[in-house]
């Protein structure tokens, strides 16, 4: 009897695991950035990025890195949510001329989203232009 519950926790521990695992492999998305953008108080270069959640247990924090791990940064958000499951990913920039914020970040198979919020960069802009921000997606694929 205790060799059956020692074998039914263990294997409840591993699914546990794997599905812990499973869960974090598909929040990770890469996604083609063909111009310069803005992140919180940071500007990153054009480039292939990989955005994945920085820990399994919060998505709270992502981490938004160029495929040659030369560019990337830290950011806080606040979970939203869609009606619809998107398929593929979504970057959703906010565009003032030739200015690009990002604003949302849609993780593919799901209907779940991460906002950003406004740097105080993207205020002064806004601000100045005395505009309306235009939107601007990008599709994201898992990785």
């Amino acid at each position: 009897m205790k060799q059956m519950l020692r074998a039914v926790t263990l294997l409840s521990v591993l699914m546990l695991a794997a599905s812990a695992v499973f869960a974090q492999t598909e929040r990770k998305s890469i996604v083609n950035i063909p111009f310069a953008f803005h992140v919180g108080e940071k500007t990153l270069p054009a480039g292939e990025y990989r955005i994945t959640p920085y820990r399994r247990e919060t998505d709270r924090v992502w981490l938004i890195q160029s495929q040659d791990h030369h560019a990337g940064t830290f950011v806080m958000t606040t979970p939203v949510r869609a009606s619809a499951v998107r398929a593929d990913g979504q970057l959703i920039f906010h565009r003032y001329g030739d200015q690009y914020f990002l604003a949302k970040v849609w993780t593919p198979g799901t209907n779940t989203g991460f906002e950003l919020p406004l740097s105080r960069q993207e205020r002064a802009v806004e601000v100045a232009s005395n505009t309306e921000p235009q939107t601007y997606v990008l599709t994201a694929h898992r990785d």
